[in-house]
């Protein structure tokens, strides 16, 4: 079989962007406008943008809870995929990104499908008390490992969580790496691992995204 000549990684990253997504427009302007930017790599990649919208759509979730906006890729990707009456709730501390966010929702035309919450992504979670058929996760990575219990418990008893960034650039895997962020993420694979009461799925793609659903009881009770 015959190799890549260049970096593999590079060459599938190409081919998949061309091949394995179809990129709203005015995603495809955002992401572009936000990869210039300072902290541009915090925003999900299209390959992930893609993935979150399918997930949407195959999950046929009317109400989705998203902890971390930035400037909103995230956001658009997943409001596209609502119907008309889905909303889209999503969480950030800073009101800045909110104010460009909504520029983007609007030329795409989900402004309509999204509200935002003002407020640190925690605290603001474990005092909601409704339930969510989808919930994204993508906030403070010192913290991480507290997310799980109270988004468990505003999760609705068919959906779907999605925690980002859960393989941390390699770190978790690396047990001399000891910073508070791998710290934090690596006790949260460990929690999410060692949870009897939940089906996961560690996808390792971009940098790491685990799914998450309640379990239920599929044994029969007949003898």
């Amino acid at each position: 079989m015959k190799k890549l000549d260049k970096d593999p990684y590079s060459e599938i990253g190409e081919y998949l962007l061309k091949i394995g997504a179809r990129e709203n427009e005015v995603a495809k302007e955002l992401r572009e406008h936000v990869e210039q930017i300072r902290f541009g790599h915090m925003q999900v990649t299209p390959q992930q943008g893609q993935f979150l919208n399918f997930m949407v759509k195959l999950t046929g979730a009317t109400n989705i809870l998203e902890i971390g906006t930035f400037k909103g890729y995230s956001s658009l990707c997943m409001a596209t995929a609502l119907p008309e009456n889905g909303i889209l709730t999503t969480i950030d501390f800073k009101t800045d990104h909110f104010d460009e966010a909504e520029k983007w929702w609007n030329k795409a035309n989900v402004l309509h499908k999204i509200q935002t919450i003002h407020g640190d992504g925690l605290e603001t979670l474990k005092q909601i008390n409704q339930k969510y058929d989808f919930i994204f996760i993508d906030a403070d990575k010192k913290n991480y490992d507290q997310y799980l219990e109270p988004a468990l418990k505003c999760l609705s008893p068919n959906g779907l969580i999605i925690f980002d960034n859960t393989l941390w650039y390699g770190n978790v895997a690396d047990p001399e790496n000891q910073s508070p962020e791998t710290i934090s993420i690596r006790t949260l694979n460990e929690k999410i691992q060692n949870n009897p009461n939940i089906e996961i799925c560690l996808m390792p793609f971009a940098d790491g995204m685990t799914l998450i659903k309640h379990k239920h009881d599929t044994s029969s009770t007949n003898e």
